[in-house]
């Protein structure tokens, strides 16, 4: 057994008290959503008159902690009840798995129902072993077929490995995007350098960035092996240096971050935190669509 001993700097992780938490990079070639004088896209990217209440562009960051990032879907829920609509969403790992699902169709119950069926089938698997990968690989081929990150109902980006910095690659097949980010063992592995100074920034018309990390306070690993405990504790480590950027999510308990457990009891200890980032989210987009009208 492994632990992974990370002291945090802080007692309580809250929500930023700004707009924009993370970065997005979307090239030339890539889907834009653009706005202008006379009219304003809705996060469906349907046209909205001046007169009509605008709807912000959101875009969710979420870098993973393995299944520890399933208490996503706590905040998806909370988001889809307060009709809040992530526009965009970034990931990458278990993360990009969990993003894609949900921008199929924005539907978490259907997000739920593919991740116990996911789970069910890597059980005790060691996380990104060569058998889970293989798993997962199917998994997404099977669901998604030859779709693009650009056909689903939300667009989805995953965290590429660059010289130098990290960009958020938004084009390309989903097939192909979830194995270079599950390959832990390429010398292109993202968790190599992911973090949030790295994420390249960019010009967009997106009007909320949220960028979020589900993480234990004292997390650790049960089975992970050797070269990938490295890669994803340095990973850790540094978004830990740079909690300032993000808003992570922080349980009091001990648990391990590569063990399945149902989504329910994972998102034990970050609901308080959850209810009150989404209340604080949309106070801020109250507060925005009263100066857009003002304005």
């Amino acid at each position: 057994m492994r632990w992974l001993v990370l002291v945090l700097l802080f007692s309580c992780a809250t929500p930023k008290d700004k707009n924009s938490i993370g970065t997005v990079d979307f090239s030339s070639n890539n889907p834009q959503i653009e706005i202008n004088s006379d009219e304003r896209l809705d996060s469906s990217g349907e046209s909205l008159s001046a007169t009509e209440e605008k709807v912000p562009i959101i875009e969710l960051n979420l870098y993973p902690s393995i299944y520890q990032s399933l208490a996503v879907v706590k905040l998806l829920k909370d988001l889809e009840r307060k009709k809040i609509k992530v526009s965009v969403i970034n990931s990458t790992g278990f993360g990009l798995i969990i993003s894609l699902l949900y921008a199929k169709n924005k539907n978490t119950s259907y997000l739920e129902w593919k991740l116990f069926e996911l789970t069910k089938k890597l059980g005790a698997l060691e996380a990104y072993s060569e058998e889970w990968i293989q798993i997962v690989n199917e998994f997404v081929k099977e669901e998604f077929e030859n779709k693009k990150l650009n056909h689903l109902a939300s667009l989805v980006g995953y965290f590429k490995n660059e010289v130098k910095s990290i960009k958020v690659e938004s084009d390309g097949k989903i097939t192909t995007a979830v194995k270079e980010s599950i390959n832990l063992k390429s010398d292109q592995v993202v968790f190599s350098k992911l973090s949030p100074s790295m994420v390249n920034s960019s010009n967009s018309a997106v009007d909320f960035r949220l960028s979020v990390l589900f993480l234990p306070k004292n997390p650790k690993f049960k089975s992970l092996r050797a070269l990938n405990w490295g890669v994803y504790t340095s990973y850790l480590g540094r978004m830990l240096q740079e909690k300032d950027e993000i808003t992570i999510f922080e349980k009091e308990k001990s648990e391990y971050l590569d063990e399945i457990s149902p989504i329910n009891r994972i998102q034990q200890g970050y609901e308080d935190q959850i209810d009150t980032f989404v209340k604080d989210l949309a106070e801020k987009i109250d507060i925005w669509q009263k100066e857009i009208k003002e304005n």
